[in-house]
């Protein structure tokens, strides 16, 4: 009798796991990103939220100071710098003890001589990681980089991009050519898909930067899993070699 009792709840367990395993193979995530920049203020505003399962499960941050998860609309996490923290903080900085006073106490107390200890064999200089990461990039086999750019750019890409990018704004940089380098750069991004809504004015007179970006789109992890294998596998191929 136990021992159908708990193979009735192993096999509800393995459905529970095995039905959840397929809901997040096959449900899409959906993404949301915004960013505001004003130009006549220094700070940057930006919310960023993933959702999933018909946004039963959602994930949000805002400005780097709020926090927070929902599942089925239950808050289950968040924080934040709220009134009762900024007291606290206030509190803290009143009641710490100045500088200038802790460094006259440690300007009292007897300096100790330290114990002479011998000093460590120079280590031989290795080659800077990036560097030596191109160097290995040289000498991989064109035709292997060839393939992982194919997938990314054919198969991986079109199934993450957003499916709305809508960009305005206005960019100014000290040095006019710098400025249209930028210009030249948001207009070939402008062009890599239908759906890509960049419009941006280029201030040659002064530095400006005023932002206004709205994007969101969505994916499944079975529409990816297949080039990310594949990445994964050429990845492989490159390390051996």
């Amino acid at each position: 009798m136990i021992l159908n009792i708990l193979g009735i709840v192993l096999l509800g367990l393995f459905c529970l796991f095995a039905c959840l395993f397929l809901l997040a193979f096959f449900c899409k995530f959906r993404y949301y990103v915004m960013v505001d920049k004003n130009g006549s203020s220094p700070d940057w505003k930006y919310a960023v939220k993933v959702s999933w399962f018909l946004r039963a499960v959602s994930f949000a941050v805002r400005d780097g100071e709020e926090f927070r998860v929902r599942v089925l609309g239950i808050k289950l996490k968040a924080f934040g710098l709220d009134d009762e923290a900024l007291e606290d903080k206030a509190l803290e900085d009143e009641t710490a003890e100045p500088v200038e006073a802790v460094e006259s106490s440690a300007m009292a107390v007897k300096p100790h001589k330290p114990s002479k200890e011998p000093k460590p064999k120079p280590k031989p200089k290795s080659k800077p990681k990036i560097k030596s990461q191109l160097e290995k990039i040289r000498g991989l086999d064109g035709e292997i980089i060839k393939d992982a750019l194919n997938i990314a750019a054919k198969k991986l890409l079109p199934k993450i991009l957003p499916k709305k990018f809508r960009v305005r704004g206005k960019v100014g940089l000290e040095e006019p050519h710098l400025t249209g380098m930028v210009m030249a750069l948001v207009s070939g991004v402008s062009v890599l898909s239908p759906k890509f809504d960049v419009v941006m004015a280029g201030d040659f007179e002064e530095p400006a930067l005023e932002l206004d970006v709205d994007i969101s789109g969505g994916f499944r992890i079975s529409q990816i899993a297949g080039p990310v294998l594949k990445l994964y596998k050429l990845y492989k191929l490159m390390e051996r070699e």
